[in-house]
């Protein structure tokens, strides 16, 4: 019987000593860089937040679009999200590769149109050109007061001058 409990009390002490090198050695959750909603400068802070906007083609179409803004992966990222009303759907990931300068979107829609783009932050603006496409496009996000953001749309056929396709102007809720 003193065996026994002997043996039990020398299972739960290395039980116990185990479990304690365990969660002395297991990886710690990594530190958010960026607060979840937040960019780690990949655009302008004042782009964030949920837009509301009205739009409109050369040909004459109007629409209203919702469009939010929210950084991803510990700021890593931001996701765009964009919507109309004449049921347009929109995604877009902007991020940064590891020692560069320059930000990479990846725009996706629902009309199964990817695109990739290179990015150039400013002040005042983000411009995305299309890269490695047989036709061009360049999306351009730029505050034009306080609470307000143009989203412009240009696109073209190689070697030929960028015509603009479409415009919203959102205001920030």
């Amino acid at each position: 019987m003193l065996r026994i409990a002997i043996f039990l009390m020398l299972l739960a002490c290395t039980s116990l000593l185990h479990a304690q090198d365990q969660t002395q050695t297991q990886p710690q959750p990594p530190t958010q860089t960026q607060p979840e909603g937040q960019s780690a400068d990949l655009a302008p802070a004042w782009m964030m937040g949920n837009w509301q906007g009205q739009g409109s083609t050369p040909g004459g179409a109007n629409f209203t679009s919702q469009l939010s803004i929210n950084g991803q992966l510990d700021g890593q990222i931001l996701m765009m999200k964009r919507e109309t009303s004449s049921g347009y759907k929109e995604l877009v990931f902007l991020g940064r590769p590891k020692d560069s300068d320059k930000s990479v979107a990846t725009v996706y829609d629902n009309k199964n149109h990817i695109g990739l783009y290179a990015c150039d932050v400013g002040d005042q603006q983000l411009t995305c050109s299309q890269v490695g496409a047989a036709g061009s496009s360049r999306i351009t996000f730029k505050e034009t007061e306080p609470t307000k953001l143009s989203y412009i749309v240009e696109s073209g056929t190689q070697g030929q001058p960028l015509q603009k396709t479409m415009e919203i102007t959102y205001q920030k809720e």
